[in-house]
């Protein structure tokens, strides 16, 4: 079998599935998109706590930022199966959950 062969097999039978590049590109930006919106959530804590005096504010950025984590590390654990990323993930929602009732008591109370 020639090596054009080989490679047009392969082509079609991975057609829509990405390749090498697509999956490193969507995994560097999965990560960038993370990172800035950690950025954005501790920006969120520190204005809310400094400038604007809305301690609520805070605890929203909190949960955003666990939630964010937490769904990405059980998205992990879906797909590698590792046990560190499934606890992550399980404390990191447990986080989030703790902040989102925290924001709805320091609201109504």
């Amino acid at each position: 079998m020639e090596k054009e062969e080989i490679l047009r097999r392969s082509q079609s039978e991975n057609k829509g599935k990405p390749d090498e590049l697509e999956t490193y590109a969507l995994g560097a930006a999965s990560r960038t998109g993370m990172i800035t919106g950690a950025a954005v959530c501790v920006f969120l804590v520190l204005v809310s706590r400094y400038v604007l005096d809305v301690p609520e504010l805070a605890l929203a950025g909190w949960m955003v930022l666990f939630a964010m984590q937490g769904s990405g590390n059980l998205t992990m654990y879906r797909h590698l199966k590792t046990k560190k990323k499934l606890v992550l993930g399980l404390i990191e929602v447990a986080f989030a959950i703790f902040f989102a009732v925290a924001t709805v008591l320091k609201v109504v109370m």
